[in-house]
């Protein structure tokens, strides 16, 4: 397992976003997520920007996250049988544990919000409690524009307020799994 790394800002870094690059690798070896604050608009030449910051290295509790995280992602064609009936559509399927999550009830009210990029669609999700693995489990049937990759984000919520980490994936469009060659 690899460290994570947590930048935590300090004082107030004004408007702006952060900017999540995912770089095509063929396998694991290589570091292929990197991640840059970008303030609004460009920044005049000469002119000079700081920003205070934390940087903890280790697991999650390291950093303080009460978040629920993702512990395995599925995916299979969704025009098999415990698939779907959608040619060309792709079954997800997303574990989910940790706090929050390990004080809710079998039956609770928990929800999801997906969506996909790319111009994918998200045909059906749905959220369950998977009780011998005291795990939630999002499953998502969404299907990839024609030629372009399915990107799909997600995280369970439940009475409006976030329980986990926000998962993100991108599957291309000539996959194995489609029965296609890379």
């Amino acid at each position: 397992r690899r460290p994570s790394a947590w930048v935590m800002p300090q004082g107030d870094w004004g408007k702006g976003r952060i900017v999540l690059v995912e770089i095509p690798t063929r396998d694991e070896t290589n570091d292929n997520m990197v991640a840059f604050w970008a303030p609004p608009g460009a920044v005049e030449a000469g002119r000079q920007l700081g920003f205070d910051y934390r940087i903890a290295f280790g697991d999650r509790a390291t950093a303080g996250e009460t978040l629920g995280r993702t512990v395995d992602t599925f995916v299979g064609r969704g025009d098999l049988l415990g698939g779907g009936n959608s040619p060309g559509a792709y079954r997800i399927v997303i574990d989910f544990a940790g706090p929050p999550l390990d004080a809710l009830r079998a039956n609770a009210p928990v929800g999801a919000d997906v969506s996909a990029q790319e111009g994918g669609t998200v045909l059906e999700h749905f959220v369950t409690y998977i009780e011998a693995a005291r795990r939630w489990r999002l499953s998502i049937l969404a299907r990839p524009a024609e030629d372009k990759p399915l990107a799909l984000r997600a995280f369970l919520r439940a009475d409006g307020a976030a329980l986990t980490e926000t998962w993100t994936y991108t599957l291309p469009p000539k996959n194995s799994i489609a029965g296609e060659a890379r």
